[in-house]
């Protein structure tokens, strides 16, 4: 079963980091025309963390209201 999942998930992740990595040349390329400033390192970290935060926050509250099962958030 979990081999079957991951050959699911294959082309999902592929899909995923290639938009991810698309995305990042296009910022990046902005960001070298001078169109777009870019962020610090520390801005960048906190950006990040806060996403992790709120994705976390949503999860406690969709298991609490029955919605997500326990054994998937776990941190």
């Amino acid at each position: 079963m979990i081999i079957i999942l991951q050959e699911l998930t294959k082309p999902i992740e592929e899909q995923l980091l290639t938009e991810f990595y698309q995305l990042t040349a296009m910022i990046e390329e902005m960001q070298n025309k001078g169109i777009i400033a870019g962020f610090t390192q520390e801005k960048i970290e906190k950006v990040k963390n806060d996403k992790i935060e709120k994705v976390y926050k949503y999860m406690d509250y969709s298991e609490e209201k029955g919605l997500l099962e326990k054994s998937f958030n776990s941190k």
